[in-house]
């Protein structure tokens, strides 16, 4: 068995679909759960209202938009649902089509029932799109049991990032510390990052090498993690206004540099 080749079926319209739906689906979640939108000036209502409710909707549809150029063939992709019982793309498909549905409805005439199949649909999302490369059986370094999470805890950081960026154009309202749940969300996906690339095996180090190196830690858990959980301290204590959104920016970066790196850096068993 020969372990020497990098992976080359997963091109970059599929790693967009990984990165961008992991963001908008993180990004709805987060807001659905920690914002209220205040604003007594009815476009500004409008706006908040919208980017909370459509902006994940959004990102979701433009990664799966990329993903049928790489196919080729647009229109057949219902045929995706035919598989539900056995495949986990069968599964993201539906799942991304209620979300993107559901979540779209629910800006247009508010439901709490719209509102709950989007979240539900959303994290089914992220889910099966950390399933379907975990399953995919050809390539070796995604066999690692903490893959799932990985994508789960990335979604949330990265959507996160995008909602601390956007916190700083409109007056909304969280149930908690936003600067509070990204640190923890931050941690959380730095340890699960930390816990991939401590990976038992001989040959599964050597073929994650690259993402081992300082100069790649640097960028995914220096710049990625450290600088926004250190932006956020200062944002927490003292009046930093462009903090939160550079640290927002950070996130992204990391989370961002993580999907490519994992994806493009991946190697494949041959025989």
């Amino acid at each position: 068995m020969q372990l020497d080749e990098k992976q080359n079926v997963w091109q970059l319209p599929a790693v967009l679909n990984l990165t961008l739906g992991g963001i908008g689906a993180g990004f709805y979640l987060l807001s659905l759960f920690l914002i209220f939108p205040q604003s007594s000036e009815w476009t500004q209502s409008l706006a908040q209202t919208a980017a909370t409710k459509l902006l994940g909707p959004f990102l979701v549809s433009v990664g799966l938009l990329s993903l049928t150029t790489e196919a080729g063939h647009p229109m057949k992709s219902i045929y995706l649902l035919r598989n539900l019982r056995y495949s986990w793309m069968s599964r993201e498909a539906l799942a991304a089509g209620v979300f993107i549905l559901a979540a779209g409805l629910d800006w247009l005439l508010p439901s709490p029932i719209l509102r709950g199949m989007a979240a539900l649909a959303g994290l089914a999302f992220i889910i099966s799109q950390g399933m379907i490369v975990w399953r995919a059986s050809g390539v070796f370094t995604w066999t690692a049991a903490i893959v799932p999470w990985f994508f789960l805890t990335c979604g949330l950081a990265t959507g996160g990032g995008l909602m601390l960026i956007v916190s700083t154009f409109f007056s909304w309202t969280s149930i908690a510390s936003l600067p509070l749940v990204m640190m923890i969300i931050a941690l959380a996906n730095g340890l699960v990052w930390l816990m991939y690339l401590r990976t038992p095996g001989k040959v599964f180090q050597q073929d994650i090498a690259q993402l081992r190196q300082a100069s790649h830690i640097a960028m995914t858990l220096g710049i990625g993690h450290l600088l926004p959980i250190i932006l956020l301290i200062l944002a927490a204590a003292v009046s930093l206004p462009l903090a939160q959104p550079i640290a927002g920016l950070a996130l992204i970066f990391g989370g961002v540099m993580q999907k490519f790196a994992f994806s493009f850096q991946a190697r494949v068993m041959r025989m």
